[in-house]
């Protein structure tokens, strides 16, 4: 039976409409007002008023960027990252490692990352072996805008959402944005001020796709903080002469071992991704330099995509598509990697997918898409629109290694 609610079969009319920039102002208050999530499966995920596409609103930022900040090996203090200072290879032992360990804190505005320490969890931070960032030669340094030279390293967050049924939500970029337009990626952006990277994940859903997610919809993951073991000690009295002398024999006995369980937050942060746009040295010199934190949220039984899927409604200033994924398809995703792109032949017998797409005529719409399309992989000399994201394919595939 198709996942898609018959809610969805037909496309309707648009949900968004061109103002002109005075009324949009007019709206922008009651727009971007914060609604209150609703726990009920009586009630609608999603707001009911109509998405505005504000041209006012994409003119400049709304919002502090947060930047990071960067303590490398060996260093006693935290120091802005540098637009030109590739993050992996700060923390990494090796100049050449694509992947490294690391932890991650939001603390007084600003991403914290640092090399792994003692009692913090820590995670993993990639990049492509391509990173143009890594790649670029310190004497080309000098033709980057001063502009893009100074603007350091932004922050963002993304949600790998895993409905009840195991499936996953990826949207994919609208095709006006200036950064991976046309692109698949889990739902994401910027993270503001103060904001925690639960907080910044779920909004940037539930602005991009209409689905108000709490936490109170997640599962809580229990994880063991420590064993302890229970020990006693017998002592008998041993006679060593006719003096009586005496010493304490201390065999050691366990008596019980208790498990020490902690519930941990249903939104977790599962990897890194140091991203560079353009995503090649080929395609042109970076303007664009994030660490981007990829999160997961599993969310509870009865939130399936089918009870999900009807709820949607994607801003078209921000998401042109989204669908759902199945694990076995992820598993394919995966494995279409960068590095063999041109050398290796996939085999799988998926040929297409359902995705909800919007039509600037007739609305959201349900249509069937080339699967093979999410396989390909950041041409040389051309970006291909419709693939999935470098960033994205390792986030499923430490999802994928979750369970």
């Amino acid at each position: 039976m198709s996942i898609m609610s018959n809610a969805v079969r037909k496309c309707t009319r648009p949900v968004w409409q061109l103002r002109s920039i005075q009324d949009a102002h007019v709206l922008k208050k009651s727009v971007n007002r914060k609604r209150v999530p609703d726990l009920s499966l009586q009630h609608s995920l999603c707001s009911s008023a109509p998405r505005l596409f504000r041209f006012d609103d994409m003119a400049q930022p709304r919002f502090e960027r947060v930047l990071v900040k960067l303590q490398k090996n060996g260093d006693s203090s935290f120091k802005n990252a540098h637009f030109t200072q590739c993050l992996v290879a700060a923390l990494s032992a090796q100049n050449d490692a694509c992947i490294t360990q690391c932890n991650v804190e939001m603390r007084d505005t600003h991403l914290h990352i640092s090399a792994p320490s003692s009692g913090k969890s820590a995670i993993k931070m990639k990049h492509p072996s391509f990173c143009p960032v890594h790649n670029m030669q310190s004497t080309n340094y000098s033709s980057l805008p001063e502009d893009v030279y100074t603007r350091g390293v932004d922050c963002g967050a993304a949600i790998i959402l895993e409905a009840g049924d195991g499936r996953v939500l990826l949207t994919r970029r609208g095709d006006n944005l200036r950064t991976f337009p046309g692109i698949w990626v889990p739902p994401g952006g910027h993270i503001e001020q103060n904001e925690s990277f639960a907080e910044a994940g779920l909004r940037e859903l539930r602005e991009e796709t209409g689905l108000d997610i709490s936490e109170h919809m997640c599962v809580q993951p229990v994880q063991a903080l420590a064993v302890w073991e229970v020990t006693m000690c017998v002592q008998p009295v041993q006679a060593l002469a006719v003096w009586e002398v005496t010493m304490c024999v201390q065999p050691v006995y366990t008596l019980a071992m208790w498990e020490v369980n902690m519930c941990v937050q249903p939104v977790q942060a599962l990897a890194v991704w140091e991203s560079v746009y353009p995503p090649k040295l080929s395609l042109g010199p970076p303007v664009r330099h994030h660490a981007v934190i990829y999160l997961h949220a599993k969310l509870k039984p009865e939130y399936t995509s089918t009870q999900l899927y009807p709820n949607i409604q994607m801003d078209p200033s921000e998401v042109g598509a989204c669908a759902w994924f199945s694990r076995s398809m992820a598993k394919v995703i995966v494995s279409a990697r960068e590095e063999d792109a041109g050398s290796l032949v996939l085999e799988h017998s998926v040929e297409s997918f359902s995705a909800l797409v919007l039509n600037a005529a007739l609305g959201q719409c349900e249509v069937t898409l080339p699967f093979s399309d999410l396989l390909q992989t950041a041409g040389d000399d051309k970006d291909k629109r419709g693939r999935v994201s470098t960033g994205t394919k390792f986030a499923l595939e430490e999802w994928l290694s979750l369970t």
